[in-house]
């Protein structure tokens, strides 16, 4: 099938739906699981930490979502009507303060909350160069090794208690 504007646009919007849905099952199951660990005393977990399957799952389905919405709409749409620096500079201070609510709701301590804001500042360059690069496939690859180092850093400045 041919690109039309008509089949963009609505590709774009099934990427954000595909976005929203992803982080809102990775949330809901993150709430669930923090919420049934409260009222039974224990230490919280999340669901990434439930399985090895899941440890795997969770950094990909983040990435392909958050890829899909910040770079393929985004990131894309910004870079149509204002040109490459304006994404990049729009990107980089959006996607780095989307994440800060989830943290704090996460209970990091405000350490680690601003390693968090330096690591996505950081990364996020790095993912809109990759995107500009090799398209989606590329920047979701990218992002899943991003958030896999990044849980793996969490858990080693816990004491390997997240």
């Amino acid at each position: 099938m041919l690109a039309t504007p008509e089949n963009s646009v609505a590709g774009e919007w099934s990427s954000t739906l595909l976005s929203s849905y992803s982080n809102l099952m990775l949330y809901s199951a993150y709430d669930i699981s923090v919420r049934t660990d409260r009222s039974s005393g224990s230490q919280p977990t999340r669901p990434e930490e439930s399985t090895i399957g899941q440890l795997a799952a969770a950094p990909f389905s983040s990435a392909i979502g958050e890829e899909a919405f910040y770079r393929g709409l985004v990131y894309e749409r910004t870079l149509r009507a204002h040109g490459r620096p304006a994404a990049r500079l729009l990107d980089a201070a959006l996607f780095p303060l989307v994440h800060l609510p989830t943290d704090m709701q996460r209970g990091f301590k405000p350490p680690t909350v601003a390693f968090n804001v330096a690591w996505r500042s950081a990364m996020t360059p790095a993912f809109d160069a990759t995107y500009d690069r090799g398209g989606l496939p590329l920047s979701v690859a990218l992002h899943y090794w991003s958030n896999v180092l990044l849980a793996m850093s969490h858990w080693w400045f816990y004491g390997g208690h997240m």
